[in-house]
């Protein structure tokens, strides 16, 4: 008994889970939430009306009316051709999807266009631009897109605090070699403190024609720089407690080209002068 038990609540989680993804993918696609529960609740019953739908799914029955009322405007949903109290039937997933699909095809290709026509506008006069990072996810959303914009050059001298986040550093090395193997005008450089699990990373990223650079001067850094063609980070060390933590940065904006040579070799003279050419089992490798 305790088995049929436990196989039915089983079944009910995973239900209740396929239905929770179901709402969370059609918010991300532009429904509401109340839309998209409605949606899956005539999905589910049938034909029917907003009293059993606001019962069935929990919302409000005001509410009910307002996703009805937007759902069938967007040829979502059927509605019985009565004057009082209509029913009210979900289309199809087919149908409802392809439209959905067709719709983001259709955003796409003007978004390209709209990139190309918008690139061929130019800037009176580009002014540099200097900007505050005052959280630590403020400068790593800014590294990745620096990552994304970048077209000759990347120089990555990054702070323990990162490099010690494989899910940070994993982000990073991806976006990094996507690129890479995608364009072989790129340089790339980067350095950070070694350790033993970030040996694939490294191995892959010098496959794709990358150079790394082994911080040497032990687990702080003074100071963090992220450097491309287009902007320049850099982030100030700002507290050792209990771990070096760089939480505050400054990103610097188009970037005249004396101001861009400057910080290219300031990056150069750092790999240089304070690091070591590879990490050790790169250079056993390369022996090998």
């Amino acid at each position: 008994m305790n088995g049929i038990k436990n196989k039915a609540n089983n079944e009910n989680t995973n239900y209740n889970y396929i239905e929770t993804e179901i709402i969370e993918g059609l918010q991300q696609v532009g429904f509401t939430q109340n839309d998209a529960k409605v949606y899956l609740t005539l999905l589910k019953l049938g034909v029917s009306n907003p009293a059993t739908i606001s019962e069935e799914s929990g919302i409000d029955r005001a509410r009910v009316y307002d996703s009805l009322k937007r759902l069938y405007k967007k040829n979502i949903i059927e509605m019985e051709p009565l004057k009082r109290s209509p029913g009210y039937k979900a289309r199809s997933p087919e149908y409802v999807f392809e439209s959905i699909k067709l719709d983001l095809e259709n955003k796409l290709k003007l978004t390209e266009n709209l990139m190309l026509l918008s690139k061929s506008i130019k800037t009176q006069k580009e002014e540099l631009s200097l900007w505050a990072l005052p959280k630590k996810s403020h400068i790593l959303k800014n590294i990745y897109q620096l990552i994304e914009t970048a077209e000759t050059t990347i120089y990555l001298i990054i702070t323990p605090d990162i490099s010690i986040s494989l899910i940070s550093l994993n982000k990073i090395f991806d976006k990094i070699n996507e690129k890479l193997e995608k364009s072989k005008k790129l340089t790339c450089k980067i350095s950070f403190s070694y350790r033993e699990n970030h040996k694939q990373l490294i191995t892959r990223f010098l496959k794709n024609g990358g150079i790394f650079r082994n911080w040497m001067a032990g687990s702080i850094m003074p100071f963090g720089l992220y450097l491309s063609e287009k902007y320049v980070i850099f982030t100030i060390l700002n507290s050792v407690k209990d771990s070096p933590k760089y939480e505050f940065g400054i990103i610097i904006e188009n970037l005249m080209e004396d101001i861009r040579d400057g910080y290219l070799h300031f990056a150069e003279w750092f790999l240089i002068n304070f690091c070591e050419k590879e990490a050790k089992l790169i250079q056993k490798k390369k022996e090998e």
